[in-house]
C-alpha cells in the first residue's frame, strides 16, 4: 500500500473515532416541564351554565313542603305535588365581546313521568333559562319519591365563526318523599 492511501485510511479511522466518542459538552440533556390543563367550570366558562335549584352534583331536590300546591288529577285519579317554572339551567355569555347565540338548545326526558313542560326562554342577561314543571306523586297527601334525567343539550356560537361549542349536561330531579 502506498504511504498515502496508508495516512487516509488512518485519517478516516480517527476522523470516526471523533465523531463517534462524545465531546462531553452536551452528553444528554434533560428538561423538566410540567403542563397542567383544566377546564374551567361551567359557572366560570365562556359560556357560563348555572344550576340555581341544583346542589353540586346537579340534583334538584323537590320537598312538598316548597310545592306549588297539592292537586289531583280526575284522568288518573291520583294526587301530586305540583312544582312549577323551577330554574333548571341558566345560560349565560360570559365572554369579552357578548356575541354569543344559541344555535341550537334540547332537552331530552327519561326516567319517572314527573315532567309536564319544559320551557327555553330568554330573559335578562341571560342567553337562555331553562325551566320546568314537575309533579310528585302523592299518596294520602305524602309525596312519593320519584325522579327524572334531564339531559340538557346546546350547541353555542358567535357571530364572527371564531369560537363555536357543544355542551351536554344532565341534571336530575328527585321527588323527595314525606
Amino acid at each position: 500500500m502506498k504511504t498515502v492511501t496508508k495516512l487516509g485510511l488512518g485519517l478516516l479511522v480517527v476522523g470516526a473515532a471523533i465523531l463517534a466518542a462524545s465531546s462531553g459538552a452536551f452528553d444528554s440533556m434533560a428538561a423538566d416541564r410540567g403542563i397542567g390543563v383544566e377546564t374551567a367550570p361551567d359557572a366560570d366558562a365562556y359560556v357560563g351554565l348555572d344550576y340555581p335549584n341544583a346542589d353540586q352534583n346537579r340534583v334538584i331536590r323537590l320537598q312538598s313542603s316548597s310545592s306549588d300546591r297539592l292537586d289531583f288529577n280526575w284522568n288518573e285519579f291520583r294526587l301530586y305535588y305540583v312544582y312549577e317554572n323551577v330554574e333548571v339551567t341558566i345560560i349565560t355569555d360570559q365572554t369579552a365581546s357578548n356575541e354569543l347565540f344559541v344555535k341550537d338548545l334540547r332537552v331530552e326526558r327519561d326516567g319517572d313521568d314527573i315532567t309536564d313542560d319544559i320551557e327555553k326562554d330568554a330573559a335578562g342577561d341571560s342567553l337562555r333559562v331553562v325551566t320546568g314543571d314537575f309533579r310528585c306523586p302523592a299518596l294520602f297527601g305524602s309525596q312519593i319519591s320519584s325522579s327524572t334525567n334531564l339531559m340538557v343539550s346546546l350547541e353555542v356560537s358567535n357571530g364572527a365563526g371564531t369560537f363555536s361549542t357543544t355542551l351536554d349536561r344532565k341534571v336530575t330531579v328527585k321527588c323527595i318523599s314525606d
